[in-house]
């Protein structure tokens, strides 16, 4: 989502209707993104208490994936309804 809202901010003028309309979900965006990521990713935070695999086997999941990934198959919301 950071990079969303940084591409608003450099393309959209403030007084363009989306830029009105998302800036209230921005608020605080990053710093509640930097603060989960410290609070839920560290060693012995929450994701290695609540998940077998922990942090390092999340992270294992998401490289493997990651690889595969294409927005052209997996990122289509209609596709992923017909499964």
């Amino acid at each position: 989502m950071e990079g969303f809202e940084v591409s608003v901010h450099r393309h959209l003028s403030q007084s363009h209707p989306m830029f009105k309309l998302l800036l209230p979900h921005f608020v605080y965006l990053m710093t509640i993104n930097e603060l989960a990521v410290g609070t839920l990713l560290k060693k012995g935070g929450f994701i290695d208490t609540v998940m077998s695999i922990g942090t390092k086997g999340a992270f294992e999941l998401i490289r493997r994936y990651r690889t595969k990934w294409r927005l052209n198959v997996e990122g289509t919301l209609p596709a992923n309804l017909k499964e």
